[in-house]
């Protein structure tokens, strides 16, 4: 999809002149002084930029599903603010790429048997068959939606107990997903595949009284509702915990991996020091999560 933008470093060198020292202990002292500035380079602080020609020989290939305004297939004006993202990380570091659309059960396979290198995006506690990078790059929650006419609230898993749900297959749940298969016996689960226009569909079959409530992220229902996928006659009935989202990476090729996650990661921290990160954001009505992450490390815990 985008082609890789070479860039060059150039590092000074360094020339000592001294006398000739008349001790063997000055010699050797000067000798390990000139080896450290050799290896360490100029005093500037800058790190040793990253060699990125494996990646370049081969582009980074991604695939994602249509989970739109993470991943937008159809959209005419917006790519996705996940895509915005990875892709002019990726683009900052010199590193092609291509991303292609599939189901979300089969873009996970496919990073699985290391036939793509990266799936976008999964949540970082609910997919431990990837690797992860550490920048994310962005923050998601599932919550619980109802017809507005319903009274129904979710504050714990009992409250499923004699529930209908319906949600995405694979979405990665962790405990609730546990929580399910314990109780199957008196929840029922339904679970849809990641396909085209997913949110019109989960939705329709909530609207068929097929379902008690269904399983969505966040900005997916919002942005779905604001674009008229979604009808207004919905509203959330809880929530489970925000979730850090980053592009899961295949085990099968741990030395590509590694490279493709550092080139992520330094990539998005250009674009946060560049006030980019804030302005994808900024278009999709969202605003930096690190900042707000900072505090909540910052802040003791409760006693």
């Amino acid at each position: 999809m985008l082609g890789a933008v070479e860039r060059c470093f150039l590092t000074k060198g360094f020339a000592m002149k001294s006398p000739k020292p008349s001790h063997p202990a000055n010699a050797t002292v000067l000798l390990r002084i000139a080896l450290s500035l050799s290896i360490v380079g100029p005093a500037t602080g800058l790190a040793a930029p990253q060699d990125w020609s494996m990646l370049r020989a081969k582009p980074v290939a991604l695939v994602a599903d249509d989970w739109c305004p993470q991943h937008c297939e159809k959209s005419t004006t917006e790519k996705g603010y996940v895509i915005d993202i990875v892709s002019q990380a990726l683009e900052l570091e010199g590193v092609p790429f291509t991303v292609k659309y599939v189901p979300w059960t089969r873009a996970m396979r496919m990073v699985e048997r290391a036939e793509a290198d990266g799936l976008l995006t999964p949540t970082v506690p609910g997919f431990p068959q990837f690797r992860f990078h550490r920048q994310a790059v962005g923050y998601q929650q599932y919550c619980f939606y109802v017809d507005k006419a319903s009274d129904w609230k979710f504050a714990n898993y009992a409250d499923l107990l004699g529930k209908r749900i319906a949600m995405l297959a694979d979405s990665g749940l962790g405990p609730l997903e546990g929580y399910l298969k314990a109780n199957r016996d008196s929840i029922t689960v339904s679970e849809l595949r990641g396909e085209n226009d997913f949110a019109f569909r989960l939705f329709k079959f909530l609207a068929s009284k097929r379902a008690d409530t269904v399983v969505l992220t966040s900005d997916v229902f919002e942005y779905s509702q604001a674009t008229g996928v979604v009808d207004k006659g919905y509203k959330s009935a809880g929530c489970l915990d925000r979730e850090k989202m980053a592009v899961g990476l295949a085990h099968g090729n741990a030395t590509r991996s590694e490279l493709i996650g550092k080139a992520l990661d330094s990539g998005i921290e250009k674009l946060r020091k560049s006030g980019k990160l804030a302005a994808i954001l900024a278009r999709y009505g969202m605003t930096d999560w690190d900042p707000l992450e900072k505090a909540q490390k910052s802040t003791p815990p409760a006693r």
